[in-house]
């Protein structure tokens, strides 16, 4: 990990900017989860909302990740193409305005660099005299295996409703950070027996470090 970032602002959640050896940019952080919208600090201070893409690498629970940015509103734009954007509210939140949103249905959102997001339109807010509505939306269900094989270590219940843990690059004795469904942050545990390796993926018991409240909340 490169001595520019704030180890501590990584761990509690603080997402950046880092340049890559093809000169490319990618962002680090500790909570980067594949297809989320998220808040990244430049180097000046300067807060950004981009679209986490592909987990490139994990070291030590640091990941780096691809990403796009999020497109901001298009008035001059004709709706009726089917555009849907993603438009940014004065309250901090996100929504989605475009025509023909349906409230429980996919829209497919166009992003900044050409490319597209798909999400679930979960209530629509507003429709104008134009047609155009204005729509809360949640990023789909992701699948344990695709976290996996992006490089996430996961809790996964075995027979008996025990728990272990799942991912890449599982040993004995290392303390790893898990997601969680359904938050942000990750829980750190120690991994124990490894008690299945196939493809590279490994399950595994573990214990929860000294004076760290388990909290899994993957029911």
């Amino acid at each position: 990990m490169n001595d520019e970032f704030e180890s501590g602002a990584l761990d509690e959640g603080g997402v950046f900017f880092r340049k890559l050896d093809d000169d490319t940019f990618a962002i680090v952080g500790s909570t980067l989860l594949p297809g989320e919208q998220v808040e990244v600090t430049s180097k000046n201070g300067t807060v950004r909302q981009v679209i986490v893409g592909k987990i490139l690498s994990e070291d030590d629970g640091i990941m780096t990740a691809e990403f796009d940015w999020v497109a901001e509103p298009h008035p001059d734009i004709d709706y009726s193409d089917g555009q849907v954007y993603f438009h940014g509210l004065d309250n901090g939140d996100y929504v989605v305005t475009g025509m023909n949103l349906v409230e429980g249905e996919t829209a497919t959102v166009s992003v900044k660099d050409g490319g597209t997001k798909e999400v679930i339109v979960t209530k629509i807010l507003d429709v104008n005299e134009d047609g155009i509505q204005t729509a809360t939306f949640e990023w789909p269900r992701t699948d344990p295996d695709d976290l996996v094989n992006d490089g996430r270590i996961v809790f996964t219940r075995l027979e008996g409703d025990e728990w272990a843990i799942r991912g890449k690059g599982l040993e004995t004795g290392k303390t790893v950070k898990v997601s969680r469904k359904g938050k942000t942050s990750k829980e750190k545990v120690i991994v124990a027996e490894i008690i299945q390796d196939v493809n590279g993926i490994q399950t595994a018991k573990f214990t929860n470090p000294p004076n760290e409240k388990k909290d899994k909340d993957n029911d």
